[in-house]
């Protein structure tokens, strides 16, 4: 993921996960794909094995992963390079949250920010070498590569006013979409962009999941369940 959106009601969370990926990176769809968490749906990633995101259908809960980035030498925030040696995959991260696994041993993940979303809303966030949480209290809250809530990212910023303007009630969130989505662009001879949308609402103990993967103008949303 590189955008997570959420908002937090007593008995209500409705959130929007935004995955923004190489256009050409291997993807299994949504689906159950790990025996040991047999109500847990996510698209698996098929390079490197894990999911941006794991959502519970049993349980009101899900984990989402985001790439976290660093300052740089002129303390501009980009993309941090992977720690040397073997790296493990971020991917893991989400569903060793379900799985209630504490997070150990992270000297060879790279930087990222663990949305952990049930009973409670919390972000584990590993940058620059130290580990931190950050939990998050009823109201609107958007995550992104710079972490939760950021004051002056200028993408945060942007769907956080996005947010602002969502009615009380309702669900059009095409305005929040707009300002969360990545047009595709050109790196080191990939294509990179938005891959996929899905909107999760954990409700009264039940778990709702519609997904949108072709971004096409005009295509709508399919329940997931």
């Amino acid at each position: 993921m590189c955008t997570v959106v959420l908002r937090l009601r007593p008995g209500l969370v409705e959130a929007l996960l935004v995955r923004d990926e190489l256009l050409d990176r291997p993807t299994a769809p949504y689906g159950r794909h790990w025996p040991d968490l047999p109500d847990v749906v996510g698209q698996r990633d098929l390079e490197a094995g894990g999911t941006a995101a794991a959502i519970d259908l049993a349980r009101p809960r899900f984990a989402a992963v985001l790439n976290g980035w660093e300052p740089d030498v002129h303390g501009v925030l980009a993309p941090a390079p992977p720690p040397p040696g073997a790296v493990r995959s971020r991917g893991r991260l989400p569903l060793e949250a379900l799985r209630g696994r504490p997070l150990d041993d992270l000297s060879r993940t790279a930087p990222f920010h663990l949305v952990t979303v049930g009973a409670r809303a919390s972000v584990d966030s590993w940058v620059q070498g130290r580990l931190t949480r950050a939990d998050l209290d009823v109201g609107d809250h958007v995550v992104v590569n710079a972490g939760p809530d950021p004051a002056g990212d200028p993408k945060g910023e942007r769907v956080a006013a996005a947010v602002r303007r969502l009615p009380a009630a309702g669900d059009d969130w095409s305005g929040v979409v707009e300002a969360a989505l990545v047009a595709p662009v050109t790196v080191a001879g990939h294509r990179y962009g938005t891959r996929s949308l899905t909107r999760v609402r954990l409700d009264a103990g039940t778990t709702a999941v519609w997904e949108a993967v072709d971004l096409a103008p005009g295509t709508g949303w399919r329940r997931v369940r």
